[in-house]
């Protein structure tokens, strides 16, 4: 029986290596399926921290919102004081340019 791809002595020579190459394999899928359980436990951990900050935006979020809700306070205020300032700076106009009134 004769084997594509060459004579006798090479296709013998050929198939005497595959247990060679076959450890060399084994080998390789060994240290790949040992770097994926490593990266799958680093994904792991990764993804717990992530989990953490999530919740710890969430805290934030609910510890800001009072806040916010104060600020909000804050700037209707302003915004009620506005027109008055705007009052007293027309009114203050003419002793800004030095002159007085009676």
């Amino acid at each position: 029986m004769r084997l594509p791809g060459g004579g006798l002595g090479q296709d013998l020579a050929e198939l005497a290596r595959l247990p060679a190459l076959l450890g060399e394999i084994a080998e390789s899928l060994v240290a790949i399926q040992t770097l994926v359980a490593s990266l799958d436990e680093e994904v792991t951990r990764m993804r717990q921290g992530v989990d953490r900050i999530g919740g710890n935006v969430e805290e934030m979020r609910e510890s800001v919102r009072p806040l916010d809700e104060r600020l909000r306070e804050v700037q209707a205020g302003f915004d009620r004081l506005e027109p008055a300032i705007g009052d007293i700076g027309r009114a203050l106009r003419p002793w800004r340019r030095g002159g007085r009134t009676a």
